[in-house]
């Protein structure tokens, strides 16, 4: 049997196995002692895990179901946090709980709130949930969190996000012993691994087909209630989606969002719950560092498509076509999809689209705008608006989870075959001005350019003769064209 054989490969021995998992119980205390193992070995990881909770640098240790008694209707009981962490730097000691939920089982408020106030009470620094629902946008856990127990931080993560942080640490090739590296790896195959039982993929909510059914027949506004889950869904769906993308780009996706929203979760559900009534779409903007412009993903209801897009800021210098063929250049030598739809937005509000496989082949299908009228030579683009779209996965049985799957590798594909090939437009510097040297200007009566070529003589001369005094070495005498003499200096008389 050669050690390469199918066989021998699925039999390959884990450091994290998940193999008859028959719990979920089972599943989360396995899931516990991963995570934390691998936080305690791998020092890059758990210090990211630790910095992110507030806590500070040092030396880290991980414990699981550390008993502790708690005072309940006049009668003390026993409860066992999943997990505790402790940082020692110095003198100075950091601890923090830790509460575990794998699959689709969501955290607990009142167990929660018990930990909340143990930590309170036992001097305890931070609590740490992780699950796999999406954390609020200020980093706390989706439950109600008691705003009097100032002391005590506390911080949500997604298994999405610890994921993340593993691939990122990864990909950038941040740690640097070869074990550490390998258990990392580890970790993330179990974690991935759908026998594990971790990570829940995520769901549109069991009103979906309600909500799509309904904008279909035109009649949305409805099932506006079902609409509001489907929101709701949605929203954790995207932060999820940005940290999928951040994974596998390496750099820090973040969801667009308005400065007002990103403190007031209600506030943004109920301008999303208005766009979508008003136009039946379900939108998210993803902001990807150094990339050419926002990437958009947009579910269309009433068509049941997905649309993806990317705004780019027109060239600012050249004639009308030249602007054009600087876009289409750009397409054409990346190899887009041929029915990448090209939009552009001209000045004074003239808009002219096709398809980019017409546009290469005869860029003045660009230069008519939907009323098929010419435009202006003197109007120029302002932007381009690059949109794929495609049919909307379906779900199996009563799981969407295949729906949320398929955008997200059309979101990636869409940004592998269009996004990251593109390069903004770089205005040319400013050159300086060249003087030229009137004729009346001469010296002694010399011709200027025989004045302009002395000087440069002159100039060639002194650099060269300050590069051969640079190649003296200092402990050598200078030479001089008299013979050297023995005699001794004369003397006055």
């Amino acid at each position: 049997m050669q050690f390469d054989d199918p066989k021998l490969q699925s039999h390959e021995a884990r450091l994290f196995s998940g193999t008859r998992i028959s719990s979920g119980r089972e599943a989360e205390q396995r899931a516990t002692a991963a995570v934390l193992a691998t936080a305690r070995s791998v020092s890059e990881f758990g210090r990211a895990i630790v910095s992110l909770a507030g806590g500070p640098k040092g030396r880290l240790s991980c414990y699981t179901e550390v008993p502790f008694r708690v005072d309940q209707r006049d009668a003390k009981s026993e409860v066992r946090p999943d997990g505790l962490l402790q940082v020692l730097r110095g003198k100075k000691e950091w601890t923090a709980f830790v509460e575990v939920k794998v699959g689709d089982n969501p955290l607990e408020q009142t167990q929660f709130d018990t930990y909340h106030k143990l930590a309170r009470d036992e001097g305890i620094d931070a609590v740490i949930t992780i699950s796999n629902e999406a954390a609020r946008t200020n980093g706390l856990p989706p439950l109600t969190v008691d705003g009097r127990i100032k002391r005590v931080s506390v911080t949500h993560f997604s298994w999405e996000r610890l994921l993340s942080e593993a691939r990122v640490l990864s990909r950038r090739k941040a740690v640097d012993d070869p074990d550490q590296q390998w258990i990392l790896e580890e970790w993330i195959r179990y974690v991935s691994d759908p026998a594990s039982k971790i990570i829940e993929p995520p769901q549109l909510g069991e009103h979906w087909t309600c909500v799509l059914r309904s904008a279909g027949n035109g009649s949305l506004g409805s099932v506006s209630h079902e609409l509001s889950d489907v929101l709701r869904h949605w929203d954790a769906y995207t932060r999820k989606a940005a940290l999928r993308l951040r994974s596998k780009l390496g750099v820090d996706v973040q969801p667009k969002l308005a400065r007002a929203e990103k403190k007031n979760a209600d506030r943004r559900l109920k301008r999303m719950h208005a766009d979508a009534l008003r136009t039946g779409e379900l939108s998210a903007v993803f902001r990807v560092p150094d990339a050419v412009g926002d990437v958009c993903v947009c579910i269309l209801l009433p068509s049941k498509k997905a649309r993806y897009g990317v705004t780019v800021k027109a060239s600012t210098e050249g004639w009308q076509k030249t602007r054009l063929n600087w876009i289409l250049r750009q397409l054409k030598s990346m190899d887009a999809p041929q029915d990448l739809s090209v939009t552009v937005d001209w000045e004074g509000r003239s808009v002219s689209q096709a398809r980019l496989c017409d546009a290469l082949a005869d860029p003045s299908a660009l230069l008519r705008d939907a009323r098929n009228e010419p435009i202006d030579k003197k109007v120029q683009p302002r932007k381009f608006v690059l949109e794929l779209s495609s049919t909307l996965p379906k779900g199996r049985g009563r799981s969407n989870a295949p729906v949320l799957e398929g955008i997200s590798c059309g979101l990636e594909e869409f940004y592998r075959s269009v996004v990251e090939g593109l390069r903004p437009f770089v205005p040319t510097p400013p050159r300086l001005a060249v003087e030229d040297i009137a004729p009346d200007d001469s010296e002694d009566g010399e011709p200027a350019s025989t004045q302009l070529a002395s000087r440069n003589e002159d100039a060639k001369a002194a650099t060269v003769g300050a590069e051969v005094a640079l190649s003296i070495p200092s402990h050598i005498p200078p030479t001089s064209s008299a013979a050297p003499s023995n005699s001794a200096p004369p003397t006055d008389e």
